[in-house]
């Protein structure tokens, strides 16, 4: 059994034997790929006990392996990559090996060939990754004691964070086993045969390395090959044609001449080259920044704020990945330690260098300092906040956006600022598609129907632009008739870029508008602004009713003629109107005549029963019969008490007091002064007339003020639809309040 486990193992590459999980392929190795330049398969890879640690795993069978040497390289170079834990060298996480396999886990990283052919990059971020390069083998040679002997394309990776660094130790020797040393058999090894040689190797390739110095000359040739080959985008397979500078900057030139000197003695080394490029050639604002990073954690707080700040405003070209890899880390961990005050700025770079980072990690580290952050009473916090939100917004769960930022959010409508007023309803339209339905058509509209109400023009204005861009994600049920009442709203504000808003708004939203619901409502909305003394007002709104007839018409065309039936019933009903009318006009003639002699026949009796009725109170000093002296046959009318609903609430102006009535003065109680009629006389009852209770006492101007606006009654909140809470009322009227309940 045991034997059969570990042939299954063997046959599935052993990938269960370490605690990582492997991923797609990056590079293929020889055993697979004749054509291959690596003796290694590199894949991506994930940790098992954290699936957010991100890795590339090298692992090679030696037992595919057909050249025995390779074995010996597979060997030195595992060898070499546990030891050297140096700057510029690609860090090493884990390092296992077996009868059959190799492994060595490395951070993530992709081969510089492969990583030029998916870049392109510029010369300064050429001369960055040379200075990494540069950095790596000065510390190998100096202290590592070690020369590393395959420095090409192929040996150098990419980090995320776009820093190059040192890997593929296969001819790798130091000092003390310099007399063994692979380098001799180099050109065998895929990587190294594929870079040209110095000239002393070609010559003799096994008295080349009699001493460490020597092997590191080596170092500093394949170096000088590496920079011509990147400036000039070449490959190079002949040293005489290393004679081409013009595309190398031209402070490096002399340095790198000196580095491709055929001489061993005149050749400098690569911590030559390095120390002398730090103060020339390599010294850049990306390169300061690496400077300052790699020694960080034993900066001031002073100096960390002062990198911060300057970052904000320094013009610079990283490599891709460098800021949201190398720059963030730092960034967050100064962000939790800082003051308030320093807040503000750190948070707008975070949310800035997190526009590109997998959404993974931005669930991890960004998403926990957002949530915190929108709960937080500080106005420069939110602002960054609502400013920054469409770098963010899609990054955010639709879940964590309902319950855990938008309760926070909405407290920006109640602030002072008019500033985080205004951005707050501009926010508003980027959130709006992630609400569900009761936070957008109840929460949401009913601060919007607040800031439409706003004193500030400006918020009022942005408020009806706000409501055009998320129309479409309101209610269906009671978005039409919302949308009405709050554009037709805007449609009477004083302020100009409100009512163009508003025609905007009903422009962009007539199809959410049916036939009918245009014609009685929207079109009595718009037709003031067609005498508005603004002629862009007026032309525009010219434009959006001719559009809304447009629809009418159209709608009216789809409606089927009479039928003849139908035609009929009209004729007939017109024809019973005339004889109605004829009959009335008639009536006109004849009509004082024939109430005479009604009134001449039933008055005596009917007088007398209407006195045997106890009066009332407004009927207690009506004259009777018996002190009028008035025939016996005519009918006295009776004018009872006015009630409230025949009182009216008039809108006039206000009169001298001498001409004013005094609706709590009751008329005079007397005997009134008879009237003649042809030959008969009437008398009319005293009146006692008290004022409605709805009749306001102080009159009611009929100018509209800056703010008259305001004073409608309009409410369109009360038709929402949401969910199982559906709020019913009667059809708000186009000049009913809204807003005023809340």
């Amino acid at each position: 059994m045991n034997f059969l486990a570990k042939t299954v193992a063997s046959l599935s590459g052993g990938f269960s034997s370490i605690p990582y999980n492997f991923g797609d392929v990056i590079v293929t190795g020889v055993e697979n790929d004749i054509y291959s330049n690596s003796i290694w398969n590199v894949y991506k890879g994930t940790s098992k006990s954290d699936k957010t640690v991100n890795c590339s795993i090298f692992m090679v069978d030696t037992k595919s392996v057909t050249d025995e040497l390779f074995v010996d390289m597979i060997g030195n170079a595992f060898k070499f990559s546990k030891v050297l834990k140096l700057p510029g060298v690609l860090n090493v996480l884990h390092a296992s090996n077996n009868d059959s396999h190799y492994y060595i886990v490395t951070e993530q990283a992709i081969p510089l060939d492969k990583y030029l052919s998916q870049n392109d990059l510029t010369s300064e971020q050429l001369l960055f990754g040379l200075y990494n390069i540069s950095e790596a083998l000065k510390f190998i040679n100096v202290e590592g004691a070690t020369a590393h002997c395959n420095v090409n394309r192929h040996s150098i990776f990419v980090t995320e964070s776009g820093e190059w660094k040192l890997f593929g130790f296969e001819l790798a020797t130091s000092a003390q086993n310099i007399s063994t040393s692979l380098v001799p058999m180099g050109f065998r090894l895929p990587s190294f045969k594929d870079t040209l040689a110095p000239p002393e190797y070609l010559k003799d390739s096994q008295t080349c390395v009699q001493s460490l110095l020597q092997a590191i000359k080596i170092d500093a040739w394949q170096l000088g090959v590496l920079t011509y080959e990147l400036f000039n985008d070449v490959k190079m397979t002949d040293s005489s044609l290393l004679n081409s500078f013009t595309k190398i900057p031209k402070n490096l030139v002399p340095y790198l001449r000196k580095l491709l000197s055929p001489s061993v003695a005149s050749r400098c080394s690569p911590q030559q080259f390095f120390e002398v490029g730090t103060s020339t050639f390599f010294k850049s604002p990306l390169v300061d920044m690496v400077k300052i990073l790699n020694e960080f954690s034993l900066a001031a707080d002073h100096e960390k704020l002062a990198f911060f700040q300057d970052l904000q405003t320094e013009e610079i070209t990283p490599p891709n990945g460098f800021l949201e890899n190398k720059v963030l880390p730092h960034l967050l961990t100064f962000f939790k330690q800082t003051t308030q005050e320093n807040k503000p700025m750190l948070l707008h770079l975070i949310l800035k260098l997190s526009l590109t980072i997998p959404k993974e990690r931005f669930t991890d580290h960004i998403k926990p300092v957002i949530l915190e952050m929108i709960h937080v009473p500080d106005r420069s916090i939110r602002m960054t906040l609502l400013t920054t939100l469409p770098l963010y917004v899609e990054k955010l769960d639709k879940q964590d956006i309902n319950n855990r930022f938008f309760a926070a959010f909405l407290t920006g409508f109640n602030d002072s600022n008019v500033a985080i007023r205004e951005e707050t309803i501009k926010s508003s339209v980027l959130l709006a598609p992630f609400l569900n339905e009761r936070p957008l058509n109840n929460e949401l509209l009913r601060y919007l129907a607040k800031t439409q109400m706003d004193e500030a023009a400006e918020i009022r204005s942005t408020t009806i632009l706000c409501l055009n861009k998320i129309a479409s994600h309101l209610s269906v049920g009671s978005r039409s008739n919302v949308l009405i009442i709050a554009f037709s709203k805007s449609i009477r504000d004083p302020h100009i870029p409100s009512r163009l808003n508003a025609l905007t708004a009903f422009n962009d939203n007539i199809d959410l508008f049916t036939p009918e619901e245009c014609c009685s409502r929207v079109l009595s909305a718009i037709a003031p602004l067609l005498l508005d003394k603004f002629s862009t007002i007026r032309s525009e709104c010219d434009r959006v009713f001719k559009l809304y007839m447009e629809k009418i018409e159209k709608a009216a065309k789809e409606i089927p003629d009479d039928t003849d039936d139908a035609i009929e019933l009209v004729n007939d009903e017109m024809n019973k109107q005339e004889n109605l009318k004829e009959q009335i006009g008639s009536f006109g003639d004849f009509g004082w005549s024939a109430l005479t002699n009604i009134t001449n026949k039933i008055g005596g009796t009917l007088n007398a029963e209407v006195n045997q009725v106890t009066p009332g109170p407004s009927q207690a000093q009506t004259p009777t019969q018996s002190s009028t002296n008035l025939p016996s046959q005519v009918l006295q009318p009776t004018i009872s008490k006015a009630t409230e609903d025949d009182s009216w609430n008039f809108d006039m102006e206000k009169e001298p007091s001498s001409q004013r009535f005094n609706t709590e003065e009751k008329l005079p109680q007397h005997r009134s002064k008879p009237i003649t009629l042809g030959k008969k006389s009437l008398s009319l009852k005293t009146l006692s007339l008290k004022p409605n209770a709805n009749t306001p006492n102080t009159k009611i101007s009929n100018k509209m003020d800056q703010n008259a606006w305001d004073d409608d009654n309009d409410n369109w909140d009360n038709d929402f639809e949401f969910g199982d809470n559906n709020i019913e009322g009667e059809e708000a009227e186009e000049d009913e309040g809204w807003g005023d309940q809340w």
